[in-house]
């Protein structure tokens, strides 16, 4: 059950969703390996109770499975190490934290550098989910929906001091690529899309700010939006509209009303340079030429876009509603 205590983002918290729903129970060790394969935990041949270990080499967990599962042992140190991964653990242990650290940068280096890696993760979350029968996979698509919305909501109500604060911090821009992201393959409503979105979120709970790197990279599902709704920019917003879109209407609350497309952000179509921040710069021309790359960019109503995703589908934003948001905030005035 989802409530305040556990409304953030956290492994521990993203695993729990799973556990839920198909009724199995892990340790951490067992978690981190069943997730995320070979990538942090590697299973020794031996099958002794030897104490699991942190390969410094590697960047990896070593640990003995018994009985079907893995020996974590009575060394506290990997407990450690685990806790911090899984945003249990706090306290002062430094070496284990910076060991997580290492783990998070090497596998985010690894998820990188090999795109191959990151369709495989895809696909063997799918495959878990698989395991699931039909009304537990209605359920876990139910408790995914309102963990997402659970965390946007929390982080809306946080103050800076509470985000700087917390025992696990997060940049704004971080969390709300990777919740987005996950919300974003959630609303596709297939199985693959709902493997992506609890991939994002085990990602971005176990990587932390190191998830940067992939919010960047990965552009299927969310880079910067180029043609922004005004009023419409933070994340709670965003989700609204898109598990709502039938309840949506453009708004617009600017003061900048004296320019042709008020509210609207340009990038270049080649580089992706900030146009209005370009010298000179005057979106009542119907092109403008990039001072960075010398690309001209068409300024008009069939180039504005509601998001990254809509530019890829080819589908503008609505010119009337644009039209009707403006006048009506022309007549406030």
């Amino acid at each position: 059950m989802i409530n305040a205590e556990n409304s953030v983002l956290r492994f521990g918290y993203a695993v729990s969703l799973y556990e839920e729903v198909s009724g199995v129970t892990m340790s951490q060790l067992d978690a981190l390996a069943l997730f995320f394969p070979g990538l942090i935990v590697r299973e020794r041949t031996d099958s002794e109770k030897t104490d699991a270990e942190f390969n410094e080499h590697d960047c990896v967990i070593e640990a003995s499975a018994v009985n079907g599962k893995l020996y974590t042992g009575n060394d506290g140190k990997v407990r450690q190490l685990t806790g911090r991964l899984y945003g249990t653990a706090k306290g002062n242990r430094e070496k284990e934290r910076k060991n997580a650290e290492l783990i998070r940068r090497r596998m985010t280096r690894d998820l990188c550098s090999d795109e191959q890696r990151t369709v495989q993760l895809k696909e063997h979350i799918q495959m878990l989910l698989s395991r699931l029968n039909d009304v537990q996979r209605e359920r876990f698509e139910d408790v995914l929906l309102e963990y997402i919305v659970f965390l946007a909501a929390g982080r809306a109500e946080m103050s800076a001091y509470e985000k700087d604060a917390e025992a696990f911090p997060m940049d704004d821009e971080v969390f709300d690529g990777v919740v987005w992201n996950a919300a974003y393959q959630l609303a596709r409503w297939n199985e693959e899309g709902t493997a992506a979105a609890y991939l994002w979120l085990l990602l971005g709970s176990l990587l932390r700010n190191e998830a940067g790197r992939l919010v960047r990279l990965y552009d299927s599902s969310f880079l910067q939006v180029y043609g922004q709704r005004g009023g419409e920019t933070d994340l709670l917003s965003r989700l609204e509209y898109l598990f709502s879109p039938q309840e949506f209407e453009y708004t617009y609350d600017g003061d900048d009303l004296g320019r042709r497309f008020p509210g609207i952000e340009w990038f270049c179509d080649r580089c992706g340079d900030h146009l209005n921040e370009q010298e000179g710069f005057d979106d009542h021309l119907p092109v403008w030429k990039c001072t960075r790359c010398g690309y001209p960019n068409k300024l008009d109503y069939s180039a504005v876009f509601d998001s990254r995703e809509q530019l890829r589908d080819g589908e503008p934003a609505d010119k009337q509603k644009m039209a009707e948001a403006l006048r009506k905030r022309r007549q406030k005035d």
